[in-house]
C-alpha cells in the first residue's frame, strides 16, 4: 500500500545562537493537508509554532533559536513534490535561560490508536529547559505537565491556522491519526546529523 498524500512541515533553527550557532536543530511533522498553506493560512501556521517555542510553558531555551519554518507536500511515495513553502527569516529565542549540553532533547513521541511502528511517530525538542527532579535526575512531572499543555495548544492552533490535522505518515496503513502524545521524564538526544559542532581534540600518540 503507497503512502497518501500529506504535508509535511519542519521547523528549527541554531542551537546556542548567542555564541555563534555551533549547531542547528529542526522538528519535524505530518499533517492531512494535501495542498500547500495559502498565502492566508502560512503566516498563521509561523505565527502558532513561533508562539509556541517562545511561551514560558514551552520550556525553551534562550539560546536556541526558532529560524524557519517550512511546508512540503508529499506524494503516495512519501516525496517532496514541487517548491516548499518556506519563512526563514525568523530570529525567535525560547524564553527560558537554563542552559543543557549540546545534543540534549525531550523526545516528544506520537501514538495513532492501537499498536505497532506504523502507529507511532514523534520529534526531539532540543535543549528543553526543565528542571530536573534532584533525587531521580529526571524531568519534574510540573515541568511536563506545561509541556504537555503548551503542545496542546500548538496542535490545536495548527488546526485552526489552517495546517491540517496531525497524522502518522505510514506505508502499511496511510495517514494514522494522532490520538495522543507522551513526554518521559528522561533526557533524549537529538537524533540529527550534527551540522557545524565546533570541537577542540585531544590527540595521544600510541603506543
Amino acid at each position: 500500500m503507497p503512502y497518501v498524500p500529506h504535508m509535511r512541515y519542519q521547523f528549527g533553527g541554531a542551537v546556542y545562537a548567542t555564541a555563534g550557532a555551533v549547531e542547528e536543530w529542526s522538528c519535524t511533522f505530518n499533517t492531512d493537508k494535501t495542498s500547500l498553506p495559502t498565502s492566508l493560512e502560512f503566516p498563521l501556521i509561523v505565527s502558532a509554532i513561533s508562539d509556541f517555542w517562545t511561551r514560558g510553558t514551552s520550556w525553551m531555551p534562550s539560546g536556541h533559536a526558532l529560524n524557519f519554518v517550512k511546508a512540503s507536500l508529499c506524494d503516495a511515495t512519501n516525496h517532496v513534490v514541487g517548491d516548499p513553502v518556506l519563512d526563514g527569516d525568523l530570529t525567535d529565542a525560547g524564553a527560558k535561560d537554563t542552559i543543557h549540553p549540546l545534543q540534549i532533547a525531550v523526545r516528544i513521541s506520537l501514538q495513532g490508536t492501537g499498536r505497532g511502528r506504523s502507529k507511532q511517530g514523534g520529534f526531539y525538542l532540543p535543549g528543553c529547559a526543565v528542571q530536573l527532579d534532584a533525587a531521580l535526575q529526571s524531568i519534574s512531572t510540573l515541568n511536563r505537565v506545561d509541556l504537555a499543555s503548551s503542545l496542546h495548544t500548538l496542535f490545536s492552533d495548527l488546526v485552526g491556522a489552517g495546517a491540517g490535522n496531525m497524522v502518522i505518515a505510514s506505508k502499511n496503513l496511510g495517514n494514522v491519526p494522532v490520538t495522543s502524545f507522551r513526554i518521559g521524564d528522561r533526557f533524549d538526544t537529538i537524533r540529527s546529523r550534527r551540522n557545524e559542532l565546533i570541537e577542540t581534540y585531544l590527540v595521544e600518540t600510541y603506543p
